[in-house]
């Protein structure tokens, strides 16, 4: 859970645990997923 904390930058671990604490470990893995590809978007955006 720390490593999904820092990842998505919550300073409070409870932040992410109150979030992310119902799903699963499949559904957490794919909104993870959504996240890193919408983060790559934004950076090849920022590039041009």
């Amino acid at each position: 859970m720390s490593y999904v904390q820092k990842r998505l930058g919550h300073s409070d671990i409870q932040t992410t645990i109150n979030t992310y604490v119902h799903l699963l470990d499949d559904d957490l893995k794919a909104e993870y997923q959504k996240y890193l590809e919408q983060r790559n978007i934004n950076e090849e955006a920022t590039k041009n």
